[in-house]
């Protein structure tokens, strides 16, 4: 793609933020979902997502469990996209956010940001409890989430052609 003055342009789109966020979304998941199999742990991957989904939906009891499985499971991609976007616009606007080796110093940063006001902001605010372990909670934003979303970021930012 080119811009108006004829030079390729390399800037960051928001469909970058959001396949990314969609992948870190699908790790830290999995992360979370690993944590409860396989380690001794009393959260399994279902009451998390009933979890997740209690925050917007309240505690209905005339939807099955397993719809509130899925819809917990699909707000965390929501929430997931929109930090990826968020994070696509951040690097759009500071270009060396989304360049190596400067984009995982910058992923781990904001993986470690998004659990912070997860943890100390929008978990509180909405009432619920706060039942990842701290430990999972940080490899799944900040390795799981926020270094997966700035090198996909990387990855995918158009680069100058070869001359």
């Amino acid at each position: 793609m080119e811009s108006p003055d004829g030079f390729a342009d390399t800037r960051t789109r928001w469909y970058h933020g959001l396949y990314a966020g969609l992948a870190g979304g699908a790790l830290s998941l999995a992360i979370f979902w690993l944590a409860g199999a396989f380690w001794v742990r009393d959260i399994p991957l279902d009451v998390w997502a009933r979890l997740v989904a209690s925050t917007v939906l309240g505690t209905r009891e005339s939807l099955p469990s397993g719809m509130f499985v899925a819809i917990g499971i699909g707000l965390h991609f929501v929430a997931a996209a929109i930090c990826g976007i968020a994070y696509a616009a951040i690097a759009r606007r500071v270009p060396v956010l989304a360049t190596t080796p400067v984009s995982a110093f910058s992923g781990l940063v904001y993986g470690a940001l998004v659990w912070y006001a997860l943890a100390n902001g929008i978990v509180p605010a909405t009432g619920t409890a706060n039942i990842i372990p701290l430990w999972e909670g940080l490899l799944a934003s900040i390795v799981g989430f926020g270094f997966v979303i700035s090198e996909i970021v990387t990855v995918l930012r158009p680069r100058e052609p070869a001359t």
